[in-house]
Formats: C-alpha cells, structure tokens, sequence
C-alpha cells in the first residue's frame, strides 16, 4: 500500500507541473499580443476597410480589457479620448475599468462630465470612475471666475454668477439611451391644422362651414449595417351646409390614411 502511494506522488506532481506550464505560456502569448492590438485600437491597417477595422477595433478592447496589461492603457485612453461616436469607446471604458490603472481617471472625469458625449458613454465613464473609486469631478477644480473662493458673497459676483456655478450639471435630464448597435433615431409626431372657412350665401340664405386637420408620425433607426424609415399620417376634412328654407342641413367627413415603409442596407 505504502509503495502505491509513493508511485502517485510523482506523477501528480509531473500533471501540477504541466499545467503551471501550460498557464505560464498562456499568459506569456497573451502579453505578446498586447502591443499588437493596442497599435489595432489606433491605426487601420492598409488592407482593412474601415467597417473591418470598426469590428476588430471593438474585439481588441475586449480582450485587452481581459488580458489586463497595464501596456494598453495608453492606447485605450486614447481611444477614449478621441472616440466620441463608435461603441469602441464604451469598450474601452470597460477595458481601463478592468485593468485599474489611475492613467485613466482624467480622461474618465472629462468623458463623463462631456455633455457632447453620448449618454451610453457618460454613463459607462461614470461606472468605471466607481470602480476607481474616484467622484466624477476633481476635488480641487480651479474656479472658472477667477475669483477667491475664499472671498465673502456680494464682494464682486452677483448672485446669477454664484448659483450658475453652483449648479450640480449631473441633475440635468439626459436623453434617451439607445442599443449599442444604433446609430441615431427619430421619432416624431406632427399635428397640422388647415385653413378653416365660414360662408353665407345671402341669395339662398345658406351658411356653410368646413375645415380639415392631419397628422404624420415618422420613426427613423439607423444602424451600422442598414436604415429603417417609416411613415404613417392621416387627413380629416368636414363641412357643413345649413339649408334656412327647408330647415335642412348637409355634412361632409372625408378621412384618409397613408402609411410608407423604407428600408435600407449599408456595405463596406
């Protein structure tokens, strides 16, 4: 019994050791590709198209964010620093979050405090400053005035001033947020109301009255690969005619509905 025991040790030890190889060079390949894909997040290589590039820009942010390297952070707040349109940005957010290196908390601070920004990226920018521990805005931001913030209220400000500067711009409403893959969108809905008209004919003695209304909503997506667009409005016009010799009257409806539909594919 004892000398089987003795025979397992050594070959569990050989498995151990295998598999600390395998893991070493696992890793060792994945901190080869690191330079690799953070050149990808910046330059297009000349046989890539621009949608090829698009793709592979947001799978090297991923998996960059995965190998955790702090040799991409440059690269990534670069990305974030530039990117104001592409989902790569939202990537790459998560990416710096995932790696934790302090580089990228300014230009994590002024992606979410950026109003041009789009509202998936503010919200992704103030997610990964959480992470970091790090408030959205700098304990010790400079005052824009130039004032002493030291000097006593009324010696040089007007109250307009004070409360502008005072004011939590994080409270303000944002805009619908939208899925990575959309582009823009639209929705509207217009009411219009025509020309109205009151009449008497003083040979026949007949008032008449009549008017029309309609209405359009429009829904427009547009994606990266294609665009929908589509259209439904309807019209509404009535009128009366009031007969005073016979005591009778005449009325008019006339409704239409119309609906187009459109849909587009992008390549390339």
């Amino acid at each position: 019994m004892s000398s089987a025991r003795r025979s397992v040790a050594p070959t569990t030890l050989a498995l151990a050791a295998l598999l600390v190889s395998l893991a070493a060079q696992t890793g060792e390949a994945q901190a080869d590709d690191v330079d690799e894909l953070a050149e990808l997040l910046t330059e297009r290589p000349a046989d890539m198209d621009e949608g090829q590039w698009r793709r592979e820009r947001r799978e090297a942010a991923r998996q960059l964010g995965r190998v955790g390297d702090e040799r991409a952070v440059p690269a990534l707040i670069e990305v974030v620093e530039t990117e104001t349109f592409d989902v790569v940005a939202e990537h790459a957010i998560d990416a710096l979050a995932e790696i934790g290196d302090d580089r990228a908390v300014p230009a994590l601070r002024e992606a979410a405090g950026d109003p041009d920004r789009d509202s998936v990226i503010r919200s992704a920018a103030r997610r990964a400053l959480a992470e970091f521990g790090a408030d959205p805005e700098p304990e010790d931001e400079p005052d824009p005035s130039g004032t002493d913030p030291d000097e006593p209220p009324g010696s040089g400000e007007s109250d307009a001033s004070e409360l502008l500067r005072d004011l939590d711009t994080e409270s303000a409403p944002e805009g619908p947020e939208f899925a990575p893959d959309v582009l823009a969108a639209t929705d509207r809905l217009t009411f219009a109301a025509g020309g109205a008209r009151l009449e008497y004919d003083t040979v026949r003695s007949t008032p008449a009255l009549d008017g029309d209304v309609s209405a359009l909503y429009e829904r427009l997506v547009e994606e990266e690969n294609r665009g929908t667009l589509l259209r439904l409005g309807a019209d509404a016009s009535a009128g009366v005619i009031d007969f005073e010799d016979s005591g009778a009257s005449s009325g008019t409806l006339n409704t239409g509905l119309r609906a187009t539909g459109e849909v587009r594919f992008y390549t390339g």
